[in-house]
């Protein structure tokens, strides 16, 4: 965990849709709530940053080809932004995404 921020990062599942319901991030049509189902399956993951029971920021990415990984669909509760939570969860997401076997990384410096 980075400085500051004391939340639980952890892989989302079907019954976490409920948290993502209750999210304030201010996107009328998300298309993450669409395909929840989805995202949560396969060569897909989705992280939740949880404050006790409730979820304040969401991420994940998706495997391609079994050799690209593509991290993003970041969101933050509105209530939360500014206080690390979404830098905290994408941190979280890198260091598993840079765990899977066969994955190639284009890292610019």
């Amino acid at each position: 965990m980075r400085s500051g921020v004391n939340g639980q990062n952890r892989v989302l599942n079907s019954n976490d849709f409920k948290h993502l319901e209750k999210m304030n991030t201010g996107i009328e049509d998300d298309y993450i709530k669409r395909i929840f189902n989805r995202l949560i399956t396969g060569k897909n993951r989705l992280y939740g940053l949880f404050l006790d029971d409730q979820m304040v920021s969401l991420g994940g990415y998706s495997i391609y080809a079994s050799r690209y990984a593509m991290l993003g669909r970041l969101r933050t509760d509105r209530r939360f932004m500014g206080k690390g939570f979404s830098t905290e969860l994408m941190y979280h997401m890198m260091n598993k995404a840079f765990q899977i076997n066969g994955i190639q990384w284009n890292i610019r410096r």
